[in-house]
């Protein structure tokens, strides 16, 4: 049964253009242990050409941040933090 959680990782592709890549997480061709997008087929991933520019920024609860780390300890030092409570994305 395939599972219902996922990969997904957005890029710019050299010389402009958004690219959007889903893979299931665990059974996927090509999932490999890195978080570097496969290129072997950039044109069939670019969403919107015309984008020059994108910003990803993260929510703790009390400010954004640049980046993010879910495996990172919480408050209590044990519990890892997770999934930011929301994510801003800025295309140019």
């Amino acid at each position: 049964t395939p599972s219902d959680l996922r990969r997904v990782t957005y890029w710019l592709r050299q010389g402009g253009g958004l690219c959007r890549q889903e893979r299931p997480w665990v059974t996927a061709d090509g999932v490999r242990n890195s978080a570097d997008p496969d290129l072997s087929d950039e044109d069939g991933d670019t969403l919107v050409d015309e984008v020059t520019d994108a910003t990803f920024e993260y929510w703790d609860g009390t400010g954004w941040a640049g980046s993010w780390d879910g495996s990172t300890p919480g408050p209590d030092g044990v519990t890892p933090l997770g999934p930011p409570m929301a994510i801003r994305v800025t295309l140019v």
